[in-house]
């Protein structure tokens, strides 16, 4: 594989980074992607995909069970799921990850997907298997308080 790096500045413009790697064998894939974090400055971004299994399963499991109203409301559980590293930069490539997954009782998991991405801190999650799917490796610790909060709240003003 030949990979291209480009990342975005806070200030909004771009700036390119080119490294090129050569993937003989695709167990090599994390340390291509961390020979490429080591470019890049932005420390939470390396912090993401740096997380381990057993951190991402831990934040899951904390995000599960703070969702105290939706248990009525949906099936919450902790699954194990894949993170696309990247759309341009690194196309399909995927690291082992854990997500929350809800499947909704009284609404469709397109209206719950429309409300997430409607919330105070937009949520962007993907449905798959009439469940949305809420992976945790891009979600810091703050980030999924507020989207307990946000959850919580939607559970009680749409209770059916």
């Amino acid at each position: 594989y030949h990979i291209s790096v480009a990342r975005y500045s806070v200030s909004g413009t771009a700036e390119y980074m080119y490294d090129t790697f050569s993937m003989v064998d695709p167990t090599v894939k994390n340390a291509v992607i961390a020979g490429i974090l080591d470019a890049q400055t932005d420390d939470e971004i390396k912090a993401e995909l740096a997380k381990s299994l057993e951190e991402l399963k831990q934040q899951a499991e904390d995000l599960a069970a703070a969702l105290k109203t939706g248990k009525e409301d949906a099936e919450i559980l902790v699954e194990e799921s894949l993170s696309m590293v990247g759309g341009g930069s690194l196309p399909g490539e995927t690291l082992a990850s854990y997500a929350v997954t809800i499947q909704p009782k009284n609404q469709s998991c397109e209206t719950l997907a429309e409300a997430m991405r409607a919330f105070s801190m937009p949520v962007i999650a993907h449905i798959k298997n009439e469940k949305v799917w809420l992976d945790m490796r891009t979600v810091t610790a703050k980030e999924a308080e507020q989207i307990a909060k946000d959850l919580n709240d939607f559970f009680l003003e749409n209770r059916g």
